[in-house]
């Protein structure tokens, strides 16, 4: 923790994944994790462990990889009944 900058945290991030991930997919994971973080703010995950961001980026990747074809898991705000009328 207490990462520099957000490029430190994702080079520390990336270094941990590859420890953690030993087949073919880790170089995809890490650029998904670079990608994920990107949309951030730093403050926000200045202080969170780097195993708890690799799980948070682990989750996410595991759910996108299993979504069936075709199907959402969320709607977006102008498609929910509703929510934008006045």
């Amino acid at each position: 923790m207490g990462y520099k900058n957000i490029e430190n945290m994702l080079e520390t991030l990336s270094q941990y994944i590859r420890s953690e991930i030993e087949d073919e997919s880790v170089e995809q994971l890490i650029l998904f994790a670079q990608h994920y973080f990107s949309f951030s703010a730093f403050d926000e995950i200045a202080n969170i462990s780097i195993e708890d961001l690799y799980g948070a980026v682990l989750s996410h990747w595991n759910l996108f990889l299993n979504l069936p074809d075709g199907n959402r898991r969320a709607m977006l705000p102008h498609e929910i009944p509703g929510l934008l009328s006045p």
